[in-house]
C-alpha cells in the first residue's frame, strides 16, 4: 500500500508531493505549495525549504537550525484553514494554516502562521510569514523562534 503524503491530502506520497521535493514538478498554487513544505518539514528536506523560499529572504533562514527543529519534532497533522489568492493565474497568495506535532518531549504542540507567497517565472516561492501563538502559550522574546528559522522570536516572528 502507497504511504499517505504528511499534508493530508488523502493522496499517496508519490502523487501528492513528492515530485515537487524531488524538483520534477513546480507547484501550481500558493496551497500546494505550502502543503509540499510541511511535508518537507516532516521528511527533513531542507534543501526544498531552502529552495521554495523566495531569493532575497534566503539569507534570513539557517538550514541547520532549520534541519534540528524538523528533526526533533513529530509532524502529525496540517490544516489548511484559508487561501486568498495563490492560484495557477495569480502571482501573490496567502495561506492560512495550522501545523500540528509532538516537541522533543512529547509535548503536542501547534504552529499557527499566515503565509504570504509570490510567484515569479511560473514557480511560486514562499515570503514570510506571521507565526500567531495560541492564547495560552507565551514566547519568551528571546527564545528560538518557533517557525525554524534560527533566529530569536524578538528578531524574527515576534516583532
Amino acid at each position: 500500500m502507497a504511504e499517505l503524503c504528511p499534508c493530508g491530502s488523502k493522496k499517496s506520497f508519490q502523487e501528492c508531493c513528492e515530485p515537487f521535493i524531488e524538483g520534477k514538478e513546480f507547484a501550481s498554487t500558493a496551497e500546494q505549495l505550502m502543503r509540499s513544505r510541511y511535508t518537507a518539514y516532516s521528511k527533513i528536506k531542507v534543501d526544498y525549504l531552502v529552495e521554495t523560499t523566495y531569493p532575497s529572504r534566503r539569507s534570513d533562514f539557517d538550514p541547520s537550525s532549520i534541519r534540528e527543529w524538523a528533526t526533533e519534532n513529530e509532524w502529525t497533522q496540517l490544516q489548511v484553514l484559508s487561501t486568498k489568492n495563490g492560484k495557477e493565474t495569480d502571482t501573490q497568495g496567502e495561506v492560512e494554516f495550522r501545523a500540528s506535532f509532538k516537541d522533543a518531549d512529547g509535548v503536542a504542540r501547534t504552529h499557527y502562521e499566515y503565509s504570504s507567497f509570490i510567484k515569479e517565472q511560473n514557480r511560486w516561492y514562499y515570503v514570510s510569514g506571521k507565526f500567531q501563538p495560541p492564547a495560552n502559550q507565551k514566547i519568551d522574546r528571546n527564545a528560538p523562534c518557533p517557525c525554524g528559522s534560527g533566529k530569536k522570536y524578538k528578531k524574527c516572528c515576534g516583532k
